[in-house]
């Protein structure tokens, strides 16, 4: 199959089942979009090697080549809406840089829920100008003076954050081209894809998108009976619902459920 078929798949089922979704799945009225990234190990061969190297932080020989995931979750329903994937290390393989390149994809009134590291004064102003709320906790480098600036209420205070003074290069080229890490932990874990299995950089972007598909195929069943039993995605468990999958594929009952 083309390797551009699996992402988009990806996408569609994820996207697809969000827009069928009941309304009383969203928060307070706003589709919440989980950001959050992973490192991915791959066989140690040399055309893995040659596309993504060992981290920085390993010594040379040691170790085996890593990719980075970045992914969007739907916090409704649980789906993969999109994901890219980068080096382990590098200038623009961030996570941060990986999710920029995703902001199209998140329209306005959106919601995105991501941790520190996406406290920026980029991620807020990119954002902002798509009309996007996004909810990080505060940086670790950073500090605020909460005796400072207004208060909001109990809990609840405003600050400024001044523009950075240097220029950034990568924001003009993009201008111009314009509950996460338990989806992440559940895809790792009860698809058992970590580390990967293929030999080269291709057949290991194939296998991220085919395993990807498949989580978004559980989470499908998973919002129809969350539907039928009037509760949330939320309320289920990724776990339970692939062995429920498995014990059913042992006896062969899969094919005789409406």
């Amino acid at each position: 199959l083309p390797e551009e078929l699996g992402p988009r798949l990806v996408r569609e089922t994820g996207q697809q089942l969000e827009r069928d979704s009941d309304a009383d799945w969203h928060w307070k009225g706003h589709r919440v979009r989980i950001v959050d990234g992973a490192m991915l190990t791959m066989p140690d061969t040399q055309e893995n090697q040659a596309a993504s190297p060992h981290p920085s932080s390993q010594k040379r020989g040691l170790g085996f080549p890593m990719v980075r995931i970045v992914v969007v979750f739907s916090l409704g329903v649980g789906t993969v809406l999109n994901y890219a994937l980068g080096k382990s290390s590098g200038k623009f393989t961030g996570e941060n840089q990986l999710f920029r390149a995703m902001h199209p994809m998140v329209a306005a009134n959106d919601l995105a829920l991501a941790e520190r590291c996406y406290a920026s004064f980029w991620d807020f102003a990119l954002l902002d100008q798509r009309n996007v709320w996004l909810v990080t906790r505060q940086h670790q480098l950073r500090t605020t003076a909460f005796r400072r600036g207004p208060r909001l209420g109990s809990g609840d205070h405003l600050v400024t954050w001044a523009k950075p003074q240097q220029r950034s290069d990568w924001l003009d080229l993009y201008r111009q081209r314009w509950q996460a890490e338990l989806n992440l932990r559940s895809w790792r874990a009860a698809m058992r894809r970590d580390p990967l299995g293929c030999w080269t950089p291709e057949m290991v972007r194939k296998e991220i998108a085919r395993h990807l598909l498949a989580y978004n195929s559980v989470r499908r069943l998973m919002a129809e009976a969350a539907r039928h039993h009037e509760l949330r995605p939320t309320q289920l468990s990724f776990t339970g619902a692939m062995q429920t999958l498995r014990a059913f594929s042992e006896h062969g009952l899969l094919e005789q459920t409406p």
